[in-house]
């Protein structure tokens, strides 16, 4: 059971690795993106404008802070399997 519970928890935290990596690509490029689209938010029409705003401001890096802490709960879960595979 402990052979098993350490092979499943080194298998489960390649994926976290990759996903706390991506997730913070994505949260590069928001702000990229943001920094580049403000001036031309101007040129916009308000509906639209408003739309991407919170887009850009809210919901992307709220998607991605509830990524990050599911990505943390994962690698604490994981942890606890690792711990007990080692008693």
């Amino acid at each position: 059971m402990k052979r098993l519970a350490y092979s499943m928890s080194q298998d489960l935290r390649a994926p976290l690795v990759t996903l706390r990596g991506f997730a913070n690509e994505l949260r590069t490029a928001c702000d990229l993106l943001k920094a580049a689209l403000l001036p031309l938010l101007l040129l916009v029409e308000p509906p639209q404008r408003t739309a991407v705003s919170q887009a850009l401001d809210h919901d992307i890096p709220e998607a991605l802070e509830f990524i990050a802490a599911a990505v943390i709960q994962m690698d604490s879960r994981i942890q606890a399997m690792l711990d007990f595979s080692r008693r």
